[in-house]
C-alpha cells in the first residue's frame, strides 16, 4: 500500500526531553560563569592568602629544622641559596637543609615569588621588623602591588572584617590600601614571632 508523504511536515509541538536538558545545560553554564566573572576579586584575594598560608608554614618547617629564618624564599626548595650565612636572618649557614618545603615557584630579580598566576604583577617578600609590641622580631610575608579591592576581601578572609588592620596585634594578616593616584597596597600575613 502506498503512502504519500504530506506536502507540510508535520510541526512539533514543545520541545523534547533532551532538548529541554541541553537548553537547560546551556543556561547553567551561562549563569555559573556570570558568578564566576562577578566573583574574580574574591576568589583572587582567597587564592592569595592560602599561598600566602601554605608558604608561612613551610617557612616555620624550614625554621624548625634550622632554627634560623631564611632571608631568600627560593631557599625553601634550593638549599644551595641558605649555604650562605648573609642568606639567613640569623647570619648562620644552613647545615640541616631537610627540604624542599615547597614546590619551586618563580621569583624576580630581587628574588621575591612573583605569584602571576593569582594576580598579575604582585610579588611576595619576606620580611622581619620589631613592629610588634612585646616581640624582639617580626617575620612575615609581604604581598606588594595588589589591587585595594583584593586587599579588602584578603583582609575579610583573614579577620573576618573589612577593618583594615595597620599591625599584627588582632590577628594574622595586616595592610596598607594604596592612596592618591595609588590603587594598590600591600597585603602583610604574619609568620612567626620572638620573644
Amino acid at each position: 500500500m502506498y503512502h504519500p508523504v504530506p506536502a507540510h511536515p508535520v510541526s512539533q509541538q514543545g520541545l523534547t526531553l533532551v532538548e529541554l536538558a541541553v537548553v537547560i545545560s546551556i543556561m547553567s553554564i551561562l549563569i555559573a560563569s556570570i558568578l564566576f566573572i562577578n566573583s574574580g576579586g574574591k576568589s583572587k584575594a582567597v587564592a592569595l592568602y592560602s599561598y600566602m598560608n601554605t608558604m608561612g608554614d613551610a617557612l616555620m618547617r624550614m625554621k624548625s629544622d634550622n632554627n634560623c629564618h631564611t632571608r631568600v624564599l627560593a631557599g625553601l626548595y634550593n638549599p644551595a641559596l641558605d649555604e650562605t650565612a648573609s642568606n639567613t636572618f640569623c647570619g648562620v649557614a644552613y647545615t640541616t637543609w631537610q627540604g624542599p618545603y615547597i614546590k619551586p615557584f618563580p621569583v624576580d630579580s630581587s628574588g621575591h615569588a612573583r605569584v602571576d598566576n593569582i594576580i598579575s604583577g604582585v610579588s611576595i617578600s619576606f620580611s622581619q621588623d620589631s613592629s610588634q609590641p612585646g616581640f624582639s622580631d617580626t617575620y612575615f610575608l609581604r604581598a606588594n602591588n595588589v589591587p585595594n579591592s583584593i586587599i579588602i576581601d584578603a583582609i575579610q578572609d583573614c579577620t573576618g572584617s573589612t577593618v583594615i588592620p595597620g599591625d599584627f596585634t588582632d590577628g594574622k594578616c595586616r595592610a596598607s590600601l594604596g592612596s592618591g593616584g595609588s590603587s594598590v597596597g600591600t597585603f602583610d600575613y604574619l609568620v612567626d614571632l620572638e620573644p
